[in-house]
């Protein structure tokens, strides 16, 4: 412990000092370097050790409490809160000793904390100097200067020209759909929201991936749905497990993140996708293929939606990842009977 607070922080790095220190606590709390219910030192302890300013550690205390890390005792001390979220219940060959592992506890505490000196794509985010962030602002003062005072509410499905221009990029992409095939939605979380809120009730039975997106899965549990988890490995879902499952229990759909998968960023392998799209036609069970990192496959990708049809699979997108992790811009694609029901849960 005496060593990592006696770090010598680079000043000279393009990532401030209280990011470095930030991270560095988060991987000291992660690794059990400082263990749960362990104090942390004062607040001018660790300026000292870490020859920083006081203010510098003010700000990374209370980042560090906000993501609920540490806890502060008045009178006591900054202490290692005693279970961090569920972090407890994390199999131990998860927890294993790496600089950011991936599992629960790491997405739920940073999936929306910008880290500047680590990228992993499967988890949705990229190095900031990736994005059009020149473009992006041109466009924003394009829109600024338009008058939209007449529109009203606008298209029940979404932005008519987004919609138009969405179904002609997917078509070159294999997938030939119409603007009536999609549904606009603030992002792909709010997608699968509205699809898991249309399609489910208590007491029903979907099969996820395992690992999955932590955030999804517990939208699922807070609406009492029973979530079964299909191994992942480095090729796709394990598909003898799954045909393991399929006939144990009676699903009613199976949510799948097959390309640039969170939190591997491996690929579903088309051998494998095949033997997919066969088990679930099989044993009648719908696709929802949240394909949020597409943009970032190579045009020619295939696609579940793209194999398989929009009869079996529910396509979800977004334009998050290559645009801007802040633009919560996604979209729902599949059979006109069931964008109706969905734009229902969306208006």
């Amino acid at each position: 412990m005496n060593t990592f607070l006696s770090l010598s922080l680079d000043k000279q790095s393009s990532i401030t000092l209280v990011e470095q220190l930030m991270q560095a606590f988060q991987l000291a709390i992660r690794s059990r370097n400082f263990p749960p219910g362990g104090k942390l030192p004062s607040i001018r302890g660790c300026a000292k050790m870490c020859q920083v300013s006081a203010s510098t550690v003010v700000i990374v205390y209370e980042q560090l409490i906000a993501d609920g890390l540490i806890k502060s005792l008045p009178g006591s001390g900054f202490f290692v809160v005693d279970k961090p979220l569920n972090y407890a219940s994390v199999p131990k060959k998860i927890k294993k000793a790496m600089d950011f592992p991936v599992d629960d506890y790491w997405l739920l505490t940073n999936v929306y904390h910008s880290f500047t000196t680590y990228n992993h794509f499967g988890c949705g985010w990229l190095p900031s100097d990736w994005y059009p962030n020149k473009e992006q602002s041109s466009a924003l003062r394009a829109v600024a200067r338009q008058n939209f005072s007449a529109n009203g509410y606008g298209e029940p499905q979404g932005y008519l020209p987004l919609r138009d221009y969405s179904s002609s990029y997917l078509t070159e992409r294999s997938l030939y759909v119409t603007i009536d095939n999609i549904l606009l939605t603030q992002g792909a979380s709010r997608a699968l929201d509205a699809i898991s809120s249309a399609f489910l009730t208590s007491g029903d039975t979907v099969l996820v991936d395992e690992p999955g997106y932590c955030n999804f899965l517990s939208s699922l549990l807070m609406k009492g749905v029973n979530a079964i988890g299909v191994p992942w490995t480095d090729t796709g879902p394990d598909t003898t497990a799954m045909a393991r499952i399929l006939s144990r229990h009676k699903p009613k759909l199976y949510f799948t993140n097959p390309w640039l998968h969170n939190p591997t960023g491996t690929c579903i392998n088309l051998n494998v996708a095949h033997q997919v799209l066969k088990l679930t036609e099989q044993h009648g069970v719908r696709i929802v293929e949240d394909h949020v990192s597409g943009d970032l496959m190579p045009p020619n990708s295939l696609t579940l939606a793209s194999l398989g049809g929009l009869e079996q699979v529910i396509h979800i997108g977004s334009f998050s990842k290559t645009l801007s992790p802040s633009l919560r811009v996604g979209y729902v694609v599949a059979n006109s009977a069931t964008i109706k029901k969905l734009t229902q849960y969306s208006i």
